[in-house]
């Protein structure tokens, strides 16, 4: 049995994918024309044809639906990514460098010497 499904609908991966889950149940074989796919499907048991063809093609709009949707989702993450960046970063005008505080460095020397002697102070 043969079917011809159109390229804009269906893309190559989400047939790749559809075939391997039905391996058990038909054997796929894809030809390519400019526009559209040419799926023959040879049953691997006795079934209906009809539904063998059905269930494949849902499958295969699953996979496509699943392809779009992780797309979708990757360029939202990107941008909640960015947006995270920019807050950590202090927004579009960061908070201006702190300026060393001398007597908070000289009791933090003071501090570390004392745990270089083993914390006597």
């Amino acid at each position: 049995m043969s079917v011809k499904v159109p390229k804009a609908v269906y893309s190559e991966r989400a047939l790749a994918i559809a075939a391997r889950t039905f391996s058990r149940r038909a054997e796929v074989f894809v030809e390519e024309t400019k526009t559209h796919w040419v799926l023959t499907l040879e049953p691997r048991a006795k079934e209906a044809l009809a539904a063998l063809e059905g269930d494949f093609l849902n499958e295969a709009l699953s996979q496509e639906c699943r392809f779009l949707t992780a797309e979708f989702n990757e360029t939202i993450a990107s941008l909640q990514e960015t947006q995270a960046l920019l807050a950590a970063r202090g927004g579009e005008a960061p908070a201006a460098p702190v300026k060393p505080d001398a007597a908070l460095e000289k009791e933090a020397a003071a501090l570390m010497a004392a745990v270089r002697k083993g914390g006597k102070s």
